[in-house]
């Protein structure tokens, strides 16, 4: 009963797998031996580099996250600062914006103020003239009136010979 043909088993087998039970039997004593071999010489030697493998990779992902952490806080560091840097800016600028309107209401008083006293300067300058004018011509009218008296007195002279040398004095008087 427990005979089994094993030709009829070896056909059928190969008619339903497409393979030779017995090359099936030859491959799979053969990776049996291959793991045993490994197994005893080289699983030590394997194990230990994938464990070495393991701690690296391990170690380089901690690293990274460090590194990242870091890069995250210079980030943060960095944005601040800019921030900080801004704001200072634009207080300076308001600053020397303000400093700059001081003295330009500055300059702007005292260019008025300088104005004010040039004019003032001006009409005393004209004042003095006018009243320096004013003189000389009385001095003038004066010698002219001087010199006509005696000229009249001097000369006996009728009323219209008197009054054509006015008229020749006063002449004379303009173009100087």
């Amino acid at each position: 009963m427990l005979a089994i043909d094993v030709n009829a088993l070896s056909d059928a087998v190969k008619e339903a797998l497409g393979i030779n039970p017995i090359q099936m039997l030859i491959q799979i004593a053969a990776t049996i031996v291959l793991v045993i071999v490994v197994r005893y010489f080289f699983w030590n030697k394997i194990t230990a580099y994938l464990e070495k493998r393991r701690q690296l990779f391990t170690a380089e992902m901690d690293n990274a996250k460090k590194m990242n952490l870091e890069a995250s806080m210079l980030q943060e560091q960095a944005l601040k600062e800019t921030t900080d840097l801004k704001l200072r800016s634009k207080e300076l600028i308001a600053l020397a914006a303000q400093k700059g309107e001081e003295e330009r209401l500055v300059i702007v008083a005292k260019a008025k103020a300088d104005a004010e006293h040039l004019l003032s300067q001006s009409r005393q300058t004209i004042e003095a003239e006018k009243e320096k004018a004013r003189a000389s011509l009385k001095n003038e009218v004066i010698d002219l009136a001087t010199m006509m008296a005696e000229k009249i007195i001097k000369s006996e002279i009728d009323d219209s010979k008197y009054k054509d040398m006015s008229l020749d004095e006063f002449e004379r008087s303009e173009e100087v």
